[in-house]
């Protein structure tokens, strides 16, 4: 693993190898691609864990490596480190888990490269020769929260909440205020929904100076991440400093189905959620303007055994 298995880059994916494939996972950090490929330690076979962006170079210190890799023709050229990863003669499993890696042509290798974001391009940032992986849990203690599952996440037609989100924005995530604005402008109107089948909504985006507001179950007891998880019909899962980070499977193993963004392209990802869609058509909700979300859930709700068959189809894609 590099750079460390404490990293928001590593941490999850080391959770899909021991939670999701039964993996041994027995990982090393190491400070440095370089020092990973002159420990000796490195055989065929083995999983290295490298995010793309960690030693992309833009060649001005000013540059933030994002800039870099949005402007360049080929991210590759401006990244060194991966260039001598990929020329490396022992085949590896490489997995880049970084934000940006949609934005990546890997060349043909005796590697097999996985990559935790997707786009469907053929030019910039093409995924025929590499494989999609999810990108984890984000929350920290992983015991806690696959062992909250059996006690919070409830059938999906006993839900409480309709609409369950709570998350931050920053100029690292442009598009969370323009969805901020629209949903706003009709939150009457998804309370009022919600309120007709005994239903409530919990939606909160804060900036990096405020707290979350406390949300008390039915007991007077404030409720946790997990269990609002398992109390929400839909879980809104908004772009964010990646296309698809792990509040989108973190949702899944709670038994929610997540409402995502329809835009074509976020940050250079073409078609962000291609991968799932040509696997599982039709379980993702995808929202593009979200003051249209009233009347798309108003009509789901009409018919909900094919709602609760669209989230049983989602579950057995992800469990698979």
């Amino acid at each position: 693993a590099y750079p460390d298995d404490s990293s928001m880059f590593v941490a999850p994916m080391i959770g899909v190898l021991e939670d999701s494939l039964g993996l041994d996972a027995t990982y090393r950090p190491f400070p440095s691609l370089e020092s990973l490929l002159g420990s000796g330690d490195v055989v065929a076979g083995d999983v290295v864990i490298a995010p793309f962006l960690r030693d992309v170079r833009s060649g001005y210190e000013e540059m933030m490596k994002g800039c870099a890799m949005i402007y360049a023709a080929d991210p590759l050229l401006n990244n060194a480190a991966y260039q001598r990863l990929l020329s490396f003669d022992t085949p590896l499993n490489i997995i880049d888990t970084s934000d940006y890696g949609c934005a990546v042509n890997y060349p043909d290798s005796i590697h097999r490269i996985f990559k935790t974001s997707y786009s469907s391009s053929t030019e910039a940032g093409r995924c025929d020769n590499v494989t999609p992986l999810p990108y984890g849990l984000e929350y920290a203690d992983r015991k806690v929260f696959y062992g909250s599952v059996a006690q919070y996440a409830l059938p999906l037609l006993e839900r409480p909440l309709l609409v369950y989100f709570q998350g931050s924005w920053n100029e690292r995530k442009p598009s969370r205020l323009a969805m901020d604005r629209e949903l706003n402008s009709v939150m009457p109107d998804l309370e009022t929904l919600a309120a007709a089948r005994g239903r409530s909504v919990v939606y909160e985006l804060i900036d990096k100076t405020s707290s979350y507001s406390e949300y008390l179950n039915e007991d007077g007891e404030e409720m946790s991440y997990m269990e609002l998880l398992g109390k929400a019909v839909f879980v809104l899962v908004p772009f964010g400093d990646m296309t698809v980070g792990g509040a989108l499977w973190e949702a899944l193993e709670y038994g929610a189905i997540p409402i995502v963004e329809g835009s074509p392209a976020y940050k250079g990802c073409q078609d962000p959620f291609g991968w799932i869609e040509a696997e599982c058509a039709d379980c993702l909700l995808k929202v593009r303007d979200f003051t249209t979300l009233p009347s798309v859930l108003e009509g789901l709700l009409q018919d909900e055994a094919a709602l609760e068959g669209r989230r049983d189809a989602l579950q057995s894609w992800y469990a698979s």
